[in-house]
């Protein structure tokens, strides 16, 4: 069984969108970017194992906003990227370094500053689809109470599906105005014990531009006395 509190949060998939722009775009409230380049950061952490030591990502790019309508065009150019891993792991940190993300921008934006042109919505149901499959499959194997290969292979896939939330920018994210919330969901495991994945949002925004300046997400998956913690931020300032 799986239990629910507070449905709170949205996420799409990234797509570029230059697609028509629809003929009614109704602004929901301030959304007035500046005619200037913006600095947008994104730093993503992902603990690692039971050291504690983490793989931390940050990208930044240098980013546009041009007036399409009652629509914006979001353009952007890729400046920066470092990567802070193990020594370990210093194959994945230089994949890192070398990955483009190409195709996140040109990206296109609602009047009221939302991304559009993204194919389907990530919420809290579809996190719950997640672990539901992840429960399936983990149900198929054979149990063993005592088995600690076993207790480490749910941990990771409970890690995996909690860390689906921070693969994905939220449709919100240059406009989410100011918010807090909490979402958690925990999972009854094939071998009789339970697994929690939280999620938690915060973000503030400019109240007069009404553009985002810190967007924070962060997950934490707890199973059998262990915790391991992820963190995405996102800041946006004019750049200088």
């Amino acid at each position: 069984m799986i239990a629910s509190r507070r449905i709170t949060l949205g996420w799409l998939a990234i797509a570029p969108a230059w697609a028509a722009i629809p003929a009614a775009l109704a602004a929901t409230g301030p959304f007035a970017p500046l005619p200037q380049p913006y600095r947008l950061v994104r730093r993503v952490e992902r603990q690692l194992g039971e050291s504690g030591g983490k793989l931390v990502v940050e990208r930044a790019w240098t980013i546009r906003f041009f007036p399409q309508g009652r629509a914006f065009a979001v353009e952007g150019a890729l400046t920066g990227v470092t990567v802070d891993a193990p020594p370990a792991l210093s194959a994945l940190a230089q994949i890192e370094r070398e990955r483009a993300e190409g195709g996140l921008f040109p990206m296109l934006l609602d009047g009221a500053g939302q991304m559009l042109g993204a194919p389907q919505t990530r919420n809290d149901a579809d996190l719950a689809q997640a672990i539901d499959a992840v429960r399936a499959k983990l149900s198929a194997r054979p149990t063993g109470s005592n088995d600690r290969a076993q207790a480490e292979q749910f941990f990771a896939a409970l890690q995996a599906a909690g860390q689906t939330v921070l693969a994905e920018w939220p449709s919100a994210l240059f406009a989410p105005s100011t918010l807090a919330d909490t979402t958690e969901r925990s999972i009854d495991l094939p071998d009789g014990s339970q697994g929690t994945i939280t999620v938690r949002v915060s973000a503030v925004s400019d109240p007069v531009s009404g553009l985002m300046q810190r967007f924070e997400r962060q997950v934490s998956t707890a199973y059998a006395g262990q915790i391991r913690h992820g963190r995405e931020l996102f800041t946006l300032a004019p750049e200088v």
